[in-house]
């Protein structure tokens, strides 16, 4: 009995992780994002979406020869108010706080940023170097106090001047913000800010002009020079954006809302200048006749433009910079719809495979319990094969399958075994979606049991039993029969499923050393040993003893 519930607890062992990927994936939206809040980020190498919805949000990305990763989205249970990409992470601004989200974490657990006072939102971030800059208004940065349990500032941190500030920025650097330097704006709302090689570039409109500003850092102090502004009659919107390391301003005229223009600010340092660049602008998506430029981000030498269609739908559209754009045009709420609609894969697939092992379970309780109870009938000479003779025996027999397919249908094998046990082991199915490595899996796995099957049929064993010194017999210490051996190797058809590999534990738990085929073929794997017949023993004590008397 003992055995019994050793092997139902391993059996039960795969259910937990299959309900934590659930419980994390809950509360991804499985509609259309028609209403949402969409956010655009982007760095030269990473661009970041993000869909606020109350209390179920969601952030993808994707790289320039990639598409969006809809398999492992980052969830947040929040409204999302901002996002700020770097290549790896990502920072999202939240009513409760603003949080460092890291792409390669799939626990979806942030680094929690320090508030400013009284939990205000920045109203423009920037990031590089390690470091975060931030505008606040003048108010919010006079409150900032430093911190008790941080450490004091070094002796060269800037002083700034906060008196009459409309609007500062701030910096973080892991521990604490600081205040770094007042702004000299005016006009209609805060600034835009970006990070250049290591420098700020600022923005703010007055009117139809909009000015530009430019800190830059000796010794840790801010120098602010300023640059020519640029005019743009019947101006809309504008944006503060930096493509291939150059600061770059994009803005809509209110009559020409779907075409943006562009101004580069190029020049040696004294002598920049703001200069009009041509754009070209990546075909609409199929179905779409006229969209509305919402955000503009510089993204792999280009501007990914976020359009809104007439039935506000977004789309996300590229330009190129005075050659055609290298990414196509694409419908995010098509695209957001991806992660909902793996989830959807993922609980069919949890659903069967709860049925399936609950199948197995019940069987083995009601119908198969002996064989986990009883021992096996061995006849003389033979004795359960060893853990490491099966292993290496099946490694002998399916290596050369599972290797030769890979290479036909172009799969790296080490790869794909690698995300098929993150699959089976940590509850991780990403392979789950990857056609062609399922297709190789399926068939490795189809080709084994077919070449298991007929050898054992014909011949008793395969070429890795042999190599091993092993064989199949029936529990009752029999031949075994026909049906038995097509029962024992259809059933590695469940077992091969990367969810189900923990089912091989039975051959540690079980009795008889069975794995599931083998518990319903009513088989065993044995291996023979060398044992002196009692008749001998006796012969070597007769002679022992004549000897004794002759001596």
């Amino acid at each position: 009995m003992r055995r019994l519930s050793l092997l139902l607890v391993a059996l039960f062992a795969v259910v937990p992780g299959l309900r934590a990927q659930n419980a994390e994936q809950g509360h991804a939206e499985a509609e259309a994002p028609s209403g949402s809040s969409i956010f655009v980020s982007a760095t030269g190498k990473t661009l970041w979406v993000g869909e606020s919805r109350a209390n179920r949000s969601q952030i993808l990305w994707r790289q320039a020869v990639t598409d969006f990763d809809v398999l492992r989205p980052i969830r947040i249970a929040g409204e999302i108010a901002h996002i700020e990409a770097l290549d790896e992470s990502v920072f999202v601004q939240l009513e409760t706080g603003l949080y460092e989200y890291d792409r390669s974490d799939l626990t979806d657990v942030p680094s929690t940023i320090s508030n400013l006072p009284g939990d205000a939102q920045p109203l423009a971030l920037a990031t590089g170097d390690g470091t975060l800059y931030a505008v606040v208004s003048g108010d919010v940065a006079r409150q900032i106090r430093p911190n008790a349990d941080a450490p004091a500032l070094p002796s060269d941190a800037p002083s700034v001047n906060l008196d009459g500030a409309d609007y500062v920025v701030v910096r973080y650097r892991g521990e604490r913000w600081q205040p770094f330097t007042a702004l000299p704006t005016s006009g209609s709302g805060p600034p835009a800010i970006c990070l250049v090689d290591s420098r700020l570039v600022l923005a703010w409109r007055q009117d139809e002009t909009i000015h530009t500003a430019e800190i830059t850092f000796e010794h840790d102090q801010p120098i602010r020079t300023r640059s020519q502004p640029v005019q743009v009659n019947g101006i809309e919107k504008w944006w503060l954006t930096a493509v291939g390391g150059v600061p770059t301003l994009v803005t809509v005229r209110t009559s020409e809302s779907d075409k943006p223009i562009a101004f580069r600010w190029l020049g040696a340092p004294d002598e920049r200048k703001w200069s009009p660049v041509s754009l070209t602008l990546s075909e609409l998506p199929e179905g779409v006749a006229d969209a509305t430029v919402e955000f503009a981000v510089g993204f792999n030498q280009q501007i990914a433009l976020l359009l809104r269609t007439s039935d506000a739908a977004p789309v996300l559209r590229y330009a190129g910079l005075g050659i055609p754009p290298t990414l196509k045009s694409e419908r995010l709420d098509e695209t957001l719809r991806g992660p909902a609609a793996a989830m959807r894969v993922d609980e069919v697939v949890q659903a069967a495979t709860w049925i399936i092992l609950i199948a197995i379970i019940v069987s083995i309780t009601f119908f198969r319990r002996g064989a986990i109870t009883r021992d096996a009938v061995l006849p003389a000479g033979v004795a359960h094969a060893l853990l490491f003779q099966r292993a290496i025996a099946a490694l002998i027999d399916m290596a050369p399958i599972a290797i030769g397919l890979a290479a036909l249908v172009g799969v790296d094998w080490r790869q794909g075994l690698a995300l098929l046990a993150q699959w089976g082991v940590f509850a991780q199915p990403e392979a789950m979606r990857d056609a062609d490595l399922l297709k190789w899996w399926a068939l490795t796995s189809l080709t084994y049991v077919g070449y298991a099957c007929v050898m054992e049929m014909t011949v008793g064993r395969t070429i890795g039993k042999f190599a091993m010194r092993i064989r199949v017999i029936s529990d009752t210490g029999e031949k075994p029969r026909p049906w038995q051996m097509f029962a024992r190797n259809a059933f590695r058809l469940i077992e091969l499923m990367p969810q189900f590999w923990i089912l091989y534990l039975m051959v540690a738990l079980a009795r008889n050393r069975q794995r599931i085929g083998d518990v319903f073929a009513r088989t065993v794997v044995v291996r023979r040993f060398e044992m002196s017949p009692p008749e001998e023993i006796e012969d070597t004590d007769e002679d022992s003893e004549s000897g004794e008397d002759e001596d």
